[in-house]
């Protein structure tokens, strides 16, 4: 008989569950390699899906193809026949193993086998000690006194997995040779017992957070090939294609450098003189193979071209799999990825080889009644995988992948080993994940990952918690390069409060002098009504930027915001802002306004203005806002960076150096208790004092702890185990507490087309409008799937729960369970304003 693993969504052709098996289990063995675990890791996949061999699986899988209403997902348990069988081997192989400490089998058991149970888990691996559920709608969690990953062994353990466990063995022993897994399984001990068992306990949570990730890529990604009907999946060359790439930007580095001379403009020249320093500084680096390095290059210093050199060089030089670039903003995506194209593909167009990943669009199908996921359905499988040897992504993406839930998230960690991340604006990291980055970023410089910190205002994290331990600065002498660089004066009037009549009175002022100035407030609310008060005249055009807007639509503006600014001679150019702006957008005003924030941003707002030495010097004024016009409330963190800046901000003050900023940092990072604690991700757990740092964090080497002590505590008070495990992190209790954004937001598709733009000069734009039609079409093949979701992207904003609700109330929002996608009426959409056009407050609505 033959073991079926899926049937066809387009067709009714079969996957042999033999031939899924053996595939999933070599990519988790290649990708298990970078890390020293190829076997354990293959492992996990060889027996990922051995529950499938049973009379009731194989019945459930032909009636769900056929359509039967009761054949829904999760109904039939495939996922912990594989761990059930591991925990088996510990006694099952003990005398072939050769390891007289049996050990290395338990924890090859707990680690893998948690893989194996968790695989379709949106949550991931399930808890070793402690486990927690939402208190009704709220963000409070409460502990309960359950042992999930004990609780599921103790449910193997019962007649009825016995009797599965009988069925299971024979058939899979019948299609693979059990001596070769055998000695598989002894390959996968030896390489279990090569880890210091206290560097294993103490970075428990990456380790298996790792091998849950090349199972779930590894799953996900022969699923789709086998639905899309590729029969041999071609894997790139990444050192190669990067190999490649490290020529080419070489020899476009020495091009610059050649057309650099003939400039004519003086102060132009010397700025990009010393922009080639600061790349060459990058590839001089006497680096060694992995750690953790910082890039000061101040604003306007050629930092994304200067990074891709580091990154490049490195990978050349230490076989480096991939580039990947995170950043706070999406907009620095965009740019960043048009610069990285056109530098090494000739053409802002051409994305061959550079994954530009801004969110998933659809979710983990959060409506499905059952804890595994949706089964075979083409958007639960049509996912991208970080594959590519260049990718750019968020910050909230990248610490999805290490912390976040669903396995979309998930997926994507494995990929983050023998990388070069490259951090770009590095302190809009949000302050209660910059603790959990350093522990992850340490633990990731221990396989073969190197860390670029790239930022004009570098953070003190080597201060915080446990700290990093930080290599070097590339940028030599800083201190001179931040006065070669200064072309910006940051004048402070912070003793006034200016309401929105007083804040025109500015502009017009400063329009007095200046051809194109830049307005950035803190919220929403405050840009759109600061834009719709000022009054262009025939003599000026103004525009409104926020992240209300999607991809598209920002692009559209920033292509006509660059246009007009280089025919400023006919018309002012004025534009209102959030802080979306501030960085990894390339544009130059002569001019700059901003009203109180963190002096971080203050400088990076200030690395708008001048950008190319346009002037001698240019200024940026600082400023207080009323609250009529500004409202803060529920913006404490922004309001406490704005106190720290006023008490450091005096008339002569330099604010552009190291030591100030370092000071800044410091401040505020030390503020009061309370922002102490936040380094930490303090939980909302009930009657616990428990923080996400210390549960992912090992304490063992010192005091002779084990990792979430308060947990073990627990467990050991109320004798709690059916049976014991050596690994005691909560990795459930992590991903269910995680949120980067602590209002959790959705991303919504919008239909945006350049043809409602004013004098855009454009029509049959019905892009967005195809895209969300083909989605909702029941006859989109699997293999379009993942394009059309890609696609859609561009066109996607994210709003907070809370929103979503409202607009589903209106009826501007639709969801379609199918797709799992939600879907914004046109006429919700303005393409001056966004998502809600004219009708709302954008800052209870948008993130």
């Amino acid at each position: 008989m033959k073991y079926i693993a899926h049937i066809g969504r387009d067709n009714d052709q079969t996957q042999l569950l033999s031939d899924h098996l053996t595939t999933v289990r070599d990519m988790c063995e290649e990708w298990g390699r970078s890390i020293g675990l190829s076997h354990v890791c293959g492992l996990a996949g060889w027996l990922h899906d051995c529950g499938k061999y049973t009379d009731e699986f194989q019945s459930y899988i032909l009636r769900a193809h056929n359509g039967d209403p009761k054949a829904v997902p999760g109904i039939v348990d495939h996922s912990s026949a594989g761990g059930f069988y591991l925990i088996q081997c510990i006694e099952k192989y003990k005398d072939v193993t050769g390891l007289a400490n049996q050990q290395p089998a338990k924890l090859l058991a707990e680690l893998v086998g948690n893989a194996i149970f968790a695989h379709h888990n949106p949550n991931g691996a399930l808890d070793y000690i402690g486990e927690v559920s939402q208190l009704g709608g709220d963000n409070q969690f409460v502990l309960k006194d359950t042992l999930p990953f004990s609780k599921r062994v103790e449910k193997c353990q019962s007649e009825d997995y016995q009797k599965m466990y009988n069925e299971i063995r024979p058939r899979f022993f019948a299609e693979f040779d059990e001596s070769v897994f055998e000695q598989y399984y002894k390959a996968a001990l030896d390489e279990i017992a090569a880890i210091d068992i206290i560097e294993l306990l103490n970075n428990q949570y990456f380790y298996l957070r790792f091998i849950l990730s090349t199972l779930i890529d590894a799953d996900h990604t022969n699923t789709a090939d086998f639905e899309m009907q590729i029969a041999d999946r071609e894997f790139r060359n990444n050192n190669k294609i990067l190999a490649d790439y490290y020529q080419i930007n070489e020899t476009a580095v020495a091009q610059q450098a050649k057309s650099n001379k003939k400039i004519q403009n003086e102060q132009l020249k010397k700025l990009n003189e010393l922009r080639q320093k600061m790349s060459d500084a990058c590839v001089n680096l006497n680096s060694e193979d992995a750690g953790i390095y910082t890039l000061s290059v101040p604003t306007g210093g050629g930092k994304t071209l200067s990074s891709l050199r580091f990154g490049l060089n490195h990978a050349k030089k230490y076989g480096t799999e991939r580039l990947v670039y995170i950043v706070p903003y999406t907009t620095i995506i965009e740019q960043n990825a048009d610069v990285i194209r056109k530098r090494l593909n000739g053409s802002t167009e051409d994305s061959t080889n550079i994954l530009e990943y801004h969110s998933a669009v659809v979710g983990d199908f959060k409506t499905a009644k059952v804890d595994e996921s949706v089964g075979d359905s083409a958007y639960y499988y049509a996912r991208d995988t970080w594959d590519s040897p260049i990718i750019l992504t968020s910050q909230v993406a990248y610490l999805d992948a290490l912390y976040g839930k669903g396995s979309k998230n998930i997926r994507h960690m494995h990929r983050l080993v023998n990388s070069v991340l490259i951090f770009d604006e590095i302190q809009a990291m949000p302050m209660k994940c910059l603790g959990l980055n350093n522990l992850a970023m340490s633990w990731l410089s221990q396989e073969k990952t190197t860390s670029l910190l790239c930022t004009a205002t570098q953070p003190v994290l080597e201060g915080i918690l446990d700290g990093v331990t930080v290599k070097g600065e590339i940028v030599p002498n800083l201190s001179t390069v931040e006065q070669a660089f200064k072309r910006v004066e940051i004048m402070p009037d912070l003793k006034k409060q200016y309401d929105l009549s007083e804040l025109m009175n500015l502009v017009n002022h400063r329009l007095e002098k200046v051809r194109s100035l830049l307005v950035i407030l803190n919220t929403k609310a405050a840009v759109k009504k600061a834009y719709q008060t000022f009054e262009a005249g025939n003599d000026a055009v103004k525009y409104h930027l926020s992240t209300s807007m999607c991809q598209k639509n920002r692009q559209y503006k920033f292509q006509q915001i660059r246009k007009d600014l280089r025919q400023s001679d006919i018309k002012k150019v004025v534009v209102f802002s959030t802080n979306l702006i501030e960085a990894g957008v390339d544009l130059s005003f002569e001019a700059v306004i901003r009203s109180a924030a963190g002096l971080d941003s203050v400088i990076q707002a200030a690395g708008r203005c001048n950008r190319n030495h346009e002037t001698d010097m240019a200024q940026v004024n600082l400023i207080k806002t009323t609250s009529d016009l500004e409202n803060m409330s529920g913006l404490n963190q922004i309001k406490k960076a704005a106190d720290i800046t006023e008490t450091i901000a005096h008339d002569k003050t330099n604010l552009m150096t190291a030591p100030i900023i370092n000071n800044f940092f410091e401040q505020l990072y030390n503020h009061d208790e309370r922002n102490k604690s936040e380094l930490k991700y303090p939980l909302n757990i009930k009657d616990t004092q428990l923080d996400l740092y210390h549960i992912v964090r090992g304490n063992i080497v010192d005091e002779g702890e084990v990792p979430s002590g308060q947990l073990l505590e627990r467990r050991e008070q109320r004798a709690l185990a059916p049976s014991t495990t050596d690994f005691t992190v909560a990795s459930q209790i992590v991903t269910k507490c995680f949120n980067v954004i602590d209002s959790p937001t959705t991303d919504v598709i919008v239909e945006y087309s350049m043809d409602d733009e004013k004098f855009s000069g454009t029509s049959g734009d019905t892009e967005s409008h195809d895209i969300i039609t083909q989605l909702l079409s029941e006859q989109s093949k699997f293999g379009d799937v993942s394009k059309l979701l890609k696609a859609a992207r561009p066109y996607t904003v994210s709003v907070y729960d809370g929103a979503l609700k409202k607009l589903q109330e209106e009826g501007a929002v639709q969801y379609y369970e199918n797709q799992d996608i939600w879907v914004v009426l046109k006429s919700a959409y303005s393409p001056e304003f966004g998502l809600g056009g004219n009708e709302l407050n954008p800052d209870e609505f948008m993130f």
